[in-house]
């Protein structure tokens, strides 16, 4: 029969959020005994000879794969409770000056979303990082307002760590994927890992 084993990949912000620990349950339901969780963001970034199944954050197609869609992602503001205060007044002005913008890309979503928002960016200092991991951890830090996916911030959302000061959302660059190579589009385990993780 199968060896019980998985190894998934995902983007290391999806993973901290809430996917690692969907992956352990799953493999505790299934019984796998060795989960391998590796990182990745891009497709082309996963080492397919060491993953069955990948999460990506990236535009299909993907040559060789078979893909699914996980989760189209919206990007909203969000920043710590502890800058609620003084941040509220500028919401009502529609601007941010004076705070940190945290972003991964070259600052083009967050000229995006303040065009979309009405709010002007004058007098804020960018800082770019290199993971949205970093972005929505300086952010429930009270470094700055970081522009993430519901998706990662949900948990910080619910436990009132983050606060989303504006409605404002708009469609990310990218979307999440669930990636496996084309001649294993019908293996019934990562067919059941891909119903259980949507």
């Amino acid at each position: 029969g199968h060896s019980l084993t998985l190894a998934v990949s995902l983007p290391t912000a999806l993973g901290v959020a809430w996917l690692s620990a969907s992956v352990i349950e799953f493999a505790e339901d299934r019984g796998i005994t060795h989960v391998l969780i590796n990182e990745a963001t891009r497709e082309a970034e996963v080492d397919w000879r060491a993953n069955d199944i990948a999460i990506v954050y990236d535009n299909p197609p993907f040559r060789g794969k078979s893909w699914r869609i996980l989760s189209e992602v919206k990007l909203r503001t969000v920043f710590s409770a502890i800058l609620f205060p003084s941040l509220e007044r500028q919401s009502r002005e529609r601007k941010l000056s004076g705070y940190t913008l945290l972003h991964e890309d070259d600052g083009e979503e967050w000229k995006k979303w303040a065009l979309a928002a009405k709010v002007s960016l004058q007098h804020s200092a960018r800082v770019r990082v290199k993971s949205m991991a970093q972005a929505v951890a300086s952010a429930v830090q009270g470094r700055g307002i970081s522009l993430a996916s519901d998706v990662l911030t949900r948990t910080f959302l619910n436990d009132g760590r983050l606060i989303q000061p504006f409605s404002t959302a708009i469609r990310a660059a990218a979307d999440y994927y669930m990636v496996c190579s084309e001649d294993r589009a019908e293996d019934p385990l990562l067919l059941s890992f891909m119903s259980h993780v949507e």
